[in-house]
């Protein structure tokens, strides 16, 4: 069975919500496994971060994620029969063992690969979604990853880059 078989028959399965469909479901998916690397990633440079504005960035930007991953679980929580656990986050290997201006550079490169795909599909969900609180979650989604890419710009580039 291909991947694209295995989401068609996976949204098929999915329980009927009166206030979303199927694309809700599948967005909210997506950016509850999309948080995983970007909160290991947010926690190795606030670690090892040479630079104070990237380990506050990174800091800014863990609380925000952690903030979506409520509305996210949440929103999902309506989706799942009582009991039914969400599916666990991912993790982010990139990162590991970068320190000083290598990491500067994996982690703005993480992050903002991840703010434009973060905006893309919450845009999506704009378009394809019914659900009222997973359009809520992506308009929120596509303001904090604006004010993060505008964040990201303004960030010194480290010495020894």
């Amino acid at each position: 069975m291909t991947g694209s078989q295995q989401t068609v028959d996976h949204l098929a399965a999915a329980p009927s919500r009166p206030d979303g469909n199927e694309a809700d479901l599948l967005y909210l998916e997506q950016a509850h496994a999309a948080l995983g690397p970007v909160l290991t990633a947010c926690s190795a440079a606030v670690t090892h971060g040479a630079s104070s504005g990237l380990r506050a960035l990174a800091q800014s930007t863990r609380a925000e994620q952690v903030r979506q991953l409520a509305a996210i679980s949440a929103c999902l929580g309506l989706w799942r029969s009582p009991g039914v656990e969400v599916l666990p986050l991912g993790t982010a290997d990139a990162l590991a063992g970068l320190r000083g201006a290598a990491l500067h550079r994996a982690f703005v490169d993480h992050l903002t690969a991840h703010a434009h795909a973060s905006i893309a599909s919450a845009r999506a969900e704009l378009v394809t979604g019914a659900s009222s609180s997973a359009r809520q979650v992506a308009e929120r989604v596509i303001h904090a990853e604006d004010r993060r890419l505008a964040a990201l710009a303004r960030l010194p580039v480290p010495d020894g880059s």
